[in-house]
């Protein structure tokens, strides 16, 4: 068959990991679907119809899906053509793969993914220190578990690969497995010898595709070292913490915007209360007792108003449970975070909103002609604000983010400034390519809230192709 298989993955998890590099080395064409879990990518309806389990992996083939890993390894080795010792088809060498796939649910897959999530996964969810008991007893199961691949499927380092002398699916399937307590800061490589070279030798069977495939997990050991940051702790504050916070916004509005996706993004509780600033809802007296500079966004937590877009993002990354990204701990990480916010308010904040104002909303508002003169000097602002932006916040394309490696708060401020001067027809994208990299490269981490919440921007766009027509103008004279 040589109709590529739609393969959905989040390299987060082990399972799919393995997916992902059995197709690269067996040569299965196929095509990658990345699936973000911690997004709700496998909570929508359209992911849930495929999958009503809401995990990863999943395969579909034409209108065929498929959801379970070993399920779908044997799927696709029996209906593409693969060299045949990845699953062979004679039936005593399929029979002792398969031995593996069965044992290893509830070994290698149970033991080792158990470990991970009490010592680091539930920890980083929930904020909550680990249970220290459950934590070595975790690990006392998965010991046992691993002295169980030396001894009886390695016999003691005599066989090269699980089912033999060559490497089977059940090998990737295994170091997929056996790499996760890693993250954790466990590594089996460290345990003696025999696991060492197994790992070394699976690893190098499979590379490049095998460190492409786990380069997510080595940015957590990285970052992390094994341990949830003592700060994550002490971050978190019960009070109000789960309670759904009010965020009252109009997405016209840049700054509201970013607020409506941060809390998309991040996972917190929260109500949108729409306002239409046009309408003149700022201006009520009940919306001013709550933010007398009658702007949007505001949040309300309680008894609580906050009406700055930075100083709520600060708020709301110290009040809810958040991936750290968005705001990191570190005091240097989040010193890097807080440099672009406090920049950007006279940076992309003012100069991008300056132009947009200047050609397309005055003319509108006031019913006058735009002032060419000031539209040019606007321009010309922003333009060099954009510049500084390529060049020293996202170092001529060096950095795919503009606080380091991983996205923050930073980034979303930034792309929903840099899409507004689009209605006044300045397409950033058009004029430079790192700037289009860099904001498709957020824009898709943050869909489908992205593409929600500038939904307003679009058809603005496409419908006055960023010019104010005359009639908006010339019907003052006629009042």
């Amino acid at each position: 068959m040589g109709v590529p298989v739609k393969v959905y993955l989040d390299l987060m998890s082990q399972p799919a990991r393995a997916l992902y590099i059995f197709c690269k080395v067996s040569g299965i064409q196929h095509e990658i679907v990345p699936v973000r879990i911690l997004k709700g990518d496998t909570k929508t309806p359209e992911y849930t119809e495929m999958n009503p389990f809401q995990k990863v992996p999943v395969i579909k083939d034409g209108d065929f899906a498929l959801t379970e890993s070993v399920a779908i390894l044997r799927y696709l080795a029996r209906t593409r053509e693969i060299p045949d010792h990845w699953y062979p088809k004679d039936a005593r060498e399929q029979a002792r793969v398969d031995e593996y796939l069965e044992w290893q649910h509830q070994g290698t897959r149970l033991q080792c993914s158990r470990f991970f999530l009490e010592k680091f996964l539930i920890p980083m969810g929930t904020r909550k220190r680990p249970d220290d008991k459950k934590v070595e007893k975790m690990k006392a199961n998965m010991e046992t578990c691993l002295e169980e691949m030396e001894r009886i499927w390695l016999k003691n380092g005599e066989k090269d690969f699980i089912a033999g002398g060559k490497i089977s699916v059940a090998d990737i399937l295994a170091a997929c497995e056996m790499e996760q307590p890693g993250m954790a800061g466990y590594d089996v490589r460290n345990r003696g010898p025999i696991l060492k070279a197994y790992m070394e030798r699976v690893q190098d069977s499979l590379n490049p595709h095998y460190d492409v495939a786990h380069e997510v997990v080595q940015k957590m050991i990285k970052r992390f070292g094994g341990e949830v940051p003592e700060a994550m702790y002490k971050k978190y504050k019960k009070m109000g913490s789960s309670a759904p916070v009010r965020v009252y916004v109009d997405l016209m509005s840049q700054p509201a915007r970013a607020v409506y996706i941060f809390c998309k993004a991040a996972g917190i509780p929260h109500l949108i209360i729409p306002v239409r600033i046009v309408n003149g809802d700022t201006r009520t007296e009940e919306y001013t007792a709550m933010n007398p500079f009658q702007r949007v966004p505001v949040v309300q937590d309680g008894d609580f108003a906050l009406t700055e877009s930075v100083a709520i993002f600060r708020y709301l990354a110290q009040t809810r449970v958040v991936a750290d990204h968005w705001y990191p701990q570190d005091h240097k990480l989040q010193a890097r975070v807080d440099e672009y916010l406090e920049w950007q308010h006279q940076g992309t904040r003012l100069q991008c909103s300056r132009f947009f104002q200047e050609k397309w909303l005055f003319p509108i508002a006031f019913r006058q002609p735009p002032n060419e003169k000031r539209i040019a000097s606007t321009r010309v602002s922003m333009e060099k604000c954009l510049e500084e932006l390529e060049r020293i916040w996202l170092q001529s394309g060096q950095k795919p983010y503009l606080c380091g490696d991983t996205i923050s708060c930073a980034d979303i401020l930034a792309a929903c400034e840099l899409e507004q001067p689009a209605m006044a027809g300045y397409n950033v994208r058009e004029k430079s390519s790192i700037l289009k990299a860099y904001m498709d490269r957020v824009k898709s981490e943050l869909n489908p809230y992205y593409d929600e919440a500038h939904s307003v921007v679009y058809k603005v766009t496409n419908k006055f192709k960023g010019q104010v027509p005359p009639s908006a103008y010339q019907e003052k004279a006629k009042l």
